[in-house]
């Protein structure tokens, strides 16, 4: 996770590969052009922490050239079920 300290948000960053990979789908290709939106929001108490990741681009499909994305929102706990934070 990095940190930008102008906007106070937390983001994972994705480094594209020069190879690729398969996948059910077919083969594909990582490619993220840097734009990581994998935003991580702290939580408190019994609340968890969680990623929430929007239409974010994480690549292609080699044969057709298709744009990949995930949306959804990740918890994050310990294997027990406690918080996790991040701090910088």
């Amino acid at each position: 996770m990095k940190y930008d300290s102008v906007t106070g948000r937390y983001w994972l960053p994705l480094h594209d590969g020069p190879y690729s990979l398969e996948s059910p789908w077919g083969w594909y290709s990582q490619s993220t052009s840097e734009n990581d939106q994998w935003t991580w929001v702290n939580g408190s108490g019994t609340t968890p922490s969680t990623i929430t990741l929007n239409e974010q681009y994480v690549g292609y499909l080699t044969e057709t050239g298709e744009k990949i994305t995930i949306t959804g929102t990740l918890t994050a706990t310990t294997l027990s079920g406690g918080l996790v934070t991040l701090t910088h």
